[in-house]
């Protein structure tokens, strides 16, 4: 079976209004569980990206950060 990974926008796209829907969780928690990765690409700092999104119930598997120069995966460890 093929494995894909989809990574997307978080504010304006995930979070719209000020809120991240509970469709949208079940979304990426039924991709997730057919074992396909997912990840957040935001032009957030690691310190307002990664324990916002822990906080707000955004499951993930990675983020990559400030305009792509940073990336974290989801336990917080620092990838590059």
């Amino acid at each position: 079976m093929k494995k894909y990974i989809i990574a997307s926008d978080y504010d304006g796209t995930l979070r719209i209004n000020g809120e991240i829907s509970h469709t949208v969780i079940d979304a990426i928690n039924r991709f997730r569980s057919e074992g396909h990765l997912f990840g957040v690409v935001t032009g957030r700092s690691y310190d307002n990206g990664y324990e916002v999104f822990k906080k707000e119930g955004l499951p993930f598997d990675f983020i990559v950060m400030c305009g792509g120069s940073s990336a974290c995966d989801r336990d917080g460890n620092i990838l590059f």
